[in-house]
């Protein structure tokens, strides 16, 4: 574990879902159904697309709806491996998004977080984020769902987390913002938030000037660090 900063007031918690709640790996076994030994290397490929167009699209000012950017990255990567994926197959893939896996650790660090106000802050479209957190059980945990279609922008985009401020109505140093996802870590502590870093795969930072306060391998660890509202 990462050695902790001094802890704020933090009175709220701001989660991303995709690879922090929701498992991608989850995609692999349809995918693998679909096309054997070559699935897994679709689901990195998938993945890396979609958030390489997220990225592509702050830098240009644009903005397409992430389950646009979703089915796009997917077709590109079919292309690149020269898997024939027609628009059955690409639906079946792509309806998948509605139905990740949880982390192991997700479920009982929520239930251990009674004292806070939770929310989902995601690129995911509001149609996405629902239906996937109702699939997963674990939609009841959260007061506030926040899609950045709301700002018609994406993560690390600093209006999405300013947005994500106003929606709360908290100063941005009293929501902790946590992700297993490091530029979405840097962007939020660039902002003024409190970030816990969710590191499952012992992975080293990326030093571009912003650290997360703390960094967990579980997401069970993260009621211990937060100190009672």
């Amino acid at each position: 574990m990462m050695e902790q900063a001094a802890n704020p007031r933090v009175k709220a918690l701001a989660f991303d879902l995709y690879g922090t709640l929701l498992d991608l790996n989850s995609l692999i076994p349809p995918c693998a159904d679909l096309f054997g030994n070559q699935g897994q290397e679709l689901c990195r490929l998938w993945r890396a697309k979609q958030l390489e167009y997220t990225h592509l699209l702050n830098l240009m000012a644009r903005f397409e709806d992430y389950w646009l950017v979703t089915e796009k990255a997917l077709i590109f990567a079919c292309h690149r491996l020269n898997l024939a994926c027609p628009p059955a197959l690409q639906d079946k893939l792509l309806e998948q998004f509605f139905h990740l896996g949880l982390f192991p650790d997700v479920l009982p660090a929520l239930q251990a977080l009674p004292g806070y106000t939770l929310a989902v802050l995601s690129s995911g479209s509001p149609k996405m984020l629902q239906v996937a957190l109702e699939n997963a059980g674990i939609k009841k945990f959260f007061g506030q769902i926040i899609s950045t279609s709301e700002v018609k922008s994406y993560k690390p985009n600093p209006l999405v987390y300013q947005w994500a401020a106003q929606k709360l109505g908290l100063k941005p140093v009293e929501i902790g913002l946590v992700s297993a996802n490091a530029w979405d870590a840097m962007g939020g502590k660039s902002c003024g938030f409190w970030v816990c870093w969710v590191n499952r795969e012992d992975l080293p930072w990326d030093d571009l000037g912003f650290t997360p306060d703390t960094a967990v391998s579980r997401l069970t660890d993260l009621p211990d660090i937060l100190p009672p509202d």
